[in-house]
């Protein structure tokens, strides 16, 4: 008979093996590199919320390029061309969500931050779905 601590590991280290999960890791702490820097460019330096969004996102990005292609699809290699295709996507999707995060702040006079945060969800699920198919090439 298996004791739950011996269950309770088991089920942790499938979990973690499972690729959407680490994909949830990593994206965690690019939104909050995400955050921290849209919240700072916003909010302190005073930065429109269109540009502070394509800045924070861009640095957000490079950094899931990086942690994503050896972490999450551990069988992925780094290259020029899955680099500029990842960035290429990413940057059509960081525009696309700008454009929706301004809209909400404009339209209906959301808080940016609030605002940034209702789209996470939706980019989660979509940008995962593209990543793995880039790096997985």
């Amino acid at each position: 008979m298996i004791n739950k601590k011996n269950f309770f590991m088991y089920s942790l280290k499938r979990i973690n093996s499972l690729s959407i999960v680490r994909w949830f890791y990593t994206a965690n702490l690019s939104v909050a590199i995400d955050l921290i820097l849209f919240t700072t460019l916003t909010s302190v330096v005073g930065f429109p919320v269109y540009i502070s969004n394509l800045i924070s996102s861009g640095t957000a990005i490079t950094f899931v390029y990086f942690t994503s292609g050896k972490f999450v699809f551990k069988d992925s290699t780094y290259s020029t061309g899955k680099y500029i295709i990842f960035i290429s996507y990413f940057a059509a999707s960081i525009n696309f969500f700008s454009y929706i995060i301004s809209a909400l702040v404009d339209k209906l006079s959301l808080i940016p931050l609030i605002a940034k945060i209702i789209t996470l969800p939706i980019s989660f699920f979509v940008n995962y779905f593209f990543a793995s198919k880039i790096l997985k090439t």
